[in-house]
């Protein structure tokens, strides 16, 4: 029945959507850019809000008090779609800028149409020389329009979503580029849980037990990012430190 109601409500939502970006885009290109940058917020908490009760999930985000800088390379462990529109209202007052694989520049439905309108970025997962090198063009690019336009930027250093919730090691290339070109920038760390469960409407459970899904602030740090050792234990600090604080929660029942 969850599944059912799912298909039933979201996908015409998603379209009607879609719809209006484009008609907006095509009228006047910029305005639309500029409007849905300021309107996404809202449209992410309610598209996660009106998720999460169709799907009986306990949605529970954080900062922890950890102060927040104006802008940051966020780090987090990627579990499911949801994670973005959860990012995205973790940050009301930040705008962000995700690294997505290039598949998601193909037609899916809202997400391609937001990735275009707002610049996200996509880079191929696919390990060639040629790929590198342009890989490593798109995200110097990418770190300097962010640091003109006061914009934070966010990576998922596993590569890809886990479907089980193993934590996959963090690939440090993509960190590298960045920091090796906006040295003093912060990165703020975050962990999350609970969603690999809901990677698809279909694994959402069939009864009425609410489902966790936890996202935190789990570090955030400051230095000079000048050498590759630094970047390094970074990545794997942080590796550590969201596959701690995950263990701790599954222990405590916080997330399950």
């Amino acid at each position: 029945m969850t599944t059912i109601f799912m298909l039933i409500v979201v996908p015409p939502l998603l379209l009607l959507l879609e719809f209006w970006m484009l008609i907006t885009a095509l009228l006047h290109y910029r305005f639309a850019r500029r409007l849905f940058e300021k309107m996404f917020y809202y449209v992410a908490r309610f598209f996660l809000t009106l998720i999460a009760f169709i799907l009986h999930i306990k949605v529970h985000l954080s900062q922890n008090t950890i102060p927040i800088p104006p802008r940051f390379l966020l780090l987090a462990n990627h579990q499911s779609y949801l994670d973005i529109l959860a990012l995205v209202k973790l940050f009301p007052h930040h705008n962000i800028r995700f690294i997505a694989k290039q598949e998601l520049g193909r037609w899916v439905p809202c997400i391609t149409t937001y990735i275009t309108l707002l610049q996200h970025t996509l880079i191929t997962r696919k390990i060639t020389r040629n790929g590198q090198a342009e890989t490593q063009k798109i995200l110097h690019k990418l770190t300097q329009r962010a640091k003109d336009e006061e914009l934070s930027i966010a990576i998922f250093p596993e590569g890809s979503r886990s479907v089980d919730g193993t934590i996959k090691p963090f690939r440090s290339g993509a960190i590298k580029e960045i920091l090796f070109k906006d040295p003093h920038l912060p990165v703020v760390l975050i962990a999350i849980d609970g969603a690999y469960k809901l990677a698809t409407i279909f694994d959402a459970k069939q009864d009425s037990t609410p489902q966790t899904y936890r996202i935190e602030v789990v570090a955030c740090y400051n230095d000079t990012w000048d050498t590759r050792e630094k970047i390094k234990s970074l990545s794997e600090t942080s590796l550590r430190k969201v596959t701690e604080v995950i263990t701790k929660w599954r222990k405590k029942g916080l997330s399950h």
